[in-house]
């Protein structure tokens, strides 16, 4: 129960996860890259000479020169070491995407609806964490119906768990029989164990006459306590048809 919890759990907040990572993500990468670019202005700056009193920095040290500079110093740390030789405008071809997008984003700010779209996300993905933490029970059924669709046999033992208690989803003993059939039919010890048992107390399962002893004893072959109780207490005495 605790395992499938947490399985629940971490493939609710994957997203989440996946989200704030990129945004630290690409954060710390334009920091990053902005440092590189002072870092390099302020290298060629610091061989310069100062100016004569009342002169000018010479025009090949112009600000619009220096950008220039550090541009093209940065092209050359992101070359492959074989092409950092001659450093011309056509080695950018050769430079990898992430590279080209970060030279390109550098160049061109992101328009408006792009800073709108990435405070919208991280609305959304702090509403989304709000929900999930204050309704799990609700996401977590939800997540586990996904995967009982998809056919893993936990999950749609768990599904019926769910509709048996009414956890995290209105009570409804019928669908809960549904969901412990798919998963015993492909030999969860446990569903097999609570099907039978449902059968025993009336519920509608839709199982032959002698199923339900079947499906206790290989439910106590496989490790379940209660089958054992159940085999010997009831089907001994004939109770299991």
């Amino acid at each position: 129960m605790l395992e499938m919890c947490a399985f629940g759990m971490i493939r609710t907040f994957d997203f989440i996860v996946s989200a704030l990572t990129r945004s630290v993500l690409a954060t710390a990468l334009s920091v990053t890259h902005w440092t590189q670019s002072l870092r390099v202005v302020r290298e060629r700056l610091s061989g310069l000479h100062p100016p004569e009193a009342g002169g000018n920095i010479p025009c090949k040290y112009s600000i619009t020169n220096v950008n220039k500079m550090a541009d093209q110093e940065v092209r050359q740390r992101l070359l492959p070491k074989d092409k950092k030789e001659g450093g011309s405008q056509d080695d950018f071809d050769s430079l990898p995407l992430k590279a080209k997008l970060k030279l390109a984003r550098k160049a061109k700010a992101d328009p408006t609806y792009v800073l709108v779209l990435e405070v919208l996300m991280i609305i959304f993905v702090i509403v989304g964490g709000l929900y999930c933490w204050f309704y799990f029970e609700n996401v977590h059924f939800h997540v586990t119906h996904a995967y009982a669709h998809l056919g893993y046999d936990v999950a749609q033992h768990q599904v019926g768990q769910r509709y048996l208690h009414g956890r995290g989803v209105d009570k409804h003993p019928d669908k809960a029989m549904e969901w412990f059939k798919k998963a015993a039919d492909q030999g969860h010890p446990h569903a097999a164990y609570n099907l039978a048992v449902g059968h025993l107390k009336g519920f509608k399962t839709d199982l032959k006459p002698g199923e339900s002893h079947r499906l206790i004893h290989h439910a106590a072959a496989n490790g379940v306590r209660e089958a054992h109780e159940v085999l010997n207490s009831v089907c001994t005495k004939g109770g299991c048809h």
